[in-house]
């Protein structure tokens, strides 16, 4: 197993709610292709905190490679409605970007 990978999940074993260490984690296994451990790591980042703006366009962008459309669609979307509401003008437009391209598949 990866070292990173290890060391980011001691992190968690000793503090389940590190969103910091679940979302690098979740990274970590994208960043390896690792994508059905790369979702679950961001739905549980979602499932501490849904205001994790970051969150939004990876675990969209893993839906999407994942071929799960749908839910990439409604996860960008939720991702849209939490920047609003953070006033985050920068990762809405992202967002609205990874949504568009999303659509034009």
């Amino acid at each position: 197993m990866n070292s990173r990978i290890e060391q980011l999940l001691e992190f968690i074993n000793e503090d389940s709610n590190d969103i910091f260490s679940r979302y690098a984690l979740a990274l970590e296994y994208w960043n390896l292709n690792q994508l059905e451990d790369a979702k679950v790591s961001f739905l549980e980042v979602l499932a501490i905190d849904k205001e994790y703006l970051a969150v939004y366009y990876h675990l969209g962008k893993t839906l999407q490679a994942l071929n799960e459309l749908e839910s990439a669609n409604e996860v960008f979307n939720q991702g849209i409605e939490v920047a609003i509401s953070q006033g985050n003008q920068k990762t809405k437009a992202e967002l609205l970007t990874a949504l568009d391209e999303l659509e034009d598949l």
